[in-house]
């Protein structure tokens, strides 16, 4: 039995295609008592209700945490964030190629930064 390492980038693991010494394709299977698995956090950040102008609703995006800022943040913290903007294409049918004309946007985390100490509170009035 051989080991190999390798890296889950994004959410996706990249496997093996062949072994590098006997030559062989598809011979790896995942073992996952074995495995380590790193963590991944979805996160709802929404503008703050004083930028927001009245009579609107505050705009939203889904954020992803990976590893170290996971539980970084909690709900109502105020928080300002580094990170990669990406825009993925939705299927028309998963079993097709084809993709609506529709995106989802979400926010790789790169880092979190707290800027208040306090958490927004409606009872501040």
């Amino acid at each position: 039995m051989r080991e190999e390492s390798r890296f889950v980038e994004r959410g996706r693991i990249a496997e093996p295609d062949h072994c590098e010494k006997c030559k062989k394709a598809r011979t790896f299977e995942i073992v996952h008592n074995y495995c380590q698995f790193t963590d991944k956090q979805h996160v709802k950040l929404q503008e703050t209700p004083e930028t927001v102008p009245e009579g609107e609703t505050p705009q939203t995006i889904q954020l992803q945490a990976f590893e170290m800022d996971v539980d970084f943040v909690k709900p109502g913290d105020r928080i300002e964030l580094v990170g990669i903007y990406r825009a993925v294409g939705n299927r028309v049918n998963s079993s097709q190629r084809t993709l609506k004309n529709i995106y989802k946007t979400f926010i790789d985390v790169i880092t979190y930064v707290k800027t208040d100490k306090k958490r927004y509170n409606d009872n501040e009035n």
